[in-house]
């Protein structure tokens, strides 16, 4: 086979090499690829879990929390920014950890009262924006609050912070 391949690789080259057919009772070794680890990727926005809503199961599938760790989170409900989620659960566990917390979980947003670092929650919010955004208080509705993320940052981070409203 490697040898059809070569032939006809040399071929569209414009070269004809003296090419024999490798004998039946040849052995070829197969091609063996290095294993691969996994890589857990965040979730989504979309994907992301409300911390204040989920139940004691889905708060388990979230990598690393442990049955002790999901009654810590409950215990702390609701959290109103992500600045206490980090307050709380830091309590137990170390900064990385809660850290890779915060990749599967978010704290619901309440748009006009809500500080920055919960803004920044969203993928697309940076310091930057959330500043913009606090400074553009108050806001009349949610689609309000979204039209301005989509207006200062992006549409996908105005589909974002829509799907991580509380539910004002």
């Amino acid at each position: 086979m490697r040898f059809a391949v070569i032939a006809l690789f040399l071929a569209a080259c414009g070269t004809s090499p003296d090419v024999t057919e490798a004998p039946a009772d040849a052995v070829v070794e197969p091609v063996v690829e290095p294993a691969v680890e996994p890589v857990i990727e965040p979730a989504t926005a979309q994907a992301r879990i409300n911390v204040n809503t989920a139940d004691e199961a889905t708060l388990k599938g979230i990598p690393g929390v442990t049955e002790r760790m999901a009654h810590e989170f409950d215990e702390y409900r609701p959290y109103v920014s992500i600045t206490q989620f980090r307050a709380e659960i830091g309590k137990y566990v170390d900064e990385a950890t809660v850290a890779g917390y915060e990749q599967h979980i978010y704290v619901p947003i309440e748009f006009n009262d809500c500080d920055a670092a919960t803004l920044m929650q969203v993928p697309g919010i940076d310091a930057a924006v959330a500043e913009q955004l606090i400074a553009g208080r108050p806001f009349a509705s949610a689609d309000e609050f979204t039209t301005m993320v989509e207006g200062v940052a992006s549409n996908d981070a105005g589909i974002a912070a829509a799907a991580m409203l509380s539910s004002q």
